[in-house]
């Protein structure tokens, strides 16, 4: 006769405990992303997203660890949808935060006078447009894709030397960047998964 330890949790628990505490750390990152690019001035590129990840993957590991969770499939796929949350909301921020009050700076100084939030977007929305882009978040998007950045020799995007990625090579980075920091985020909350799987059965 053989027994076998039962999962003390799988499925359930990866979707009801993993994915918020999980999403929620990956929020978390991107607005620390953002702040350390917009007060520190700097953004390491490659080595940002890891680091991030990182961070989100010691949250998931240590969720997968309490409450033993061994849906290693789920936890991949939940790390990787974090991945996506965590350079969309550094992204977010840098076109809400920074994108948006330097607009209301450049209104205030046209005009003398703070521009009501709806007067803010309508500016911003006809700026891009007059830029062929699309409205609001998406547009301003295109518009850094346009625009393009550099990768220095120092994986500093605020260096004027280097590597130019523009147009299509810009999408293409910032899909690496998010895969990047999903798979390490993924990693480290797989192999916390790993640790916790039960032993093979054993005839009795």
């Amino acid at each position: 006769m053989e027994t076998q330890a039962k999962p003390s949790s799988g499925l359930f628990a990866a979707l009801i405990l993993l994915l918020p505490l999980t999403f929620a750390a990956a929020v978390g990152a991107g607005l620390l992303l953002w702040a350390v690019e917009h007060y520190a001035d700097t953004y390491l590129v490659v080595a940002f997203p890891i680091i991030a990840g990182a961070l989100v993957g010691v949250i998931a590991a240590a969720v997968v660890r309490l409450f033993k969770i061994r849906a290693k499939l789920f936890i991949t796929v939940i790390c990787l949808l974090a991945g996506v949350i965590l350079m969309g909301t550094y992204h977010f921020a840098t076109y809400y935060l920074t994108f948006r009050q330097q607009a209301r700076e450049l209104i205030v100084d046209r005009t003398g006078e703070e521009p009501t939030d709806a007067e803010l977007d309508s500016f911003i929305d006809d700026l891009l447009e007059s830029e062929g882009k699309q409205k609001g978040f998406v547009g301003f998007m295109q518009l850094n894709a346009e625009e393009g950045f550099t990768i220095s020799r120092a994986t500093s995007s605020s260096s004027s030397s280097g590597i130019e990625l523009k147009d299509t090579l810009a999408w293409v980075y910032w899909g690496v960047e998010i895969l990047l920091a999903g798979a390490i985020a993924a990693s480290m909350a797989r192999k916390r998964a790993e640790a916790l799987t039960p032993a093979p059965a054993v005839a009795a």
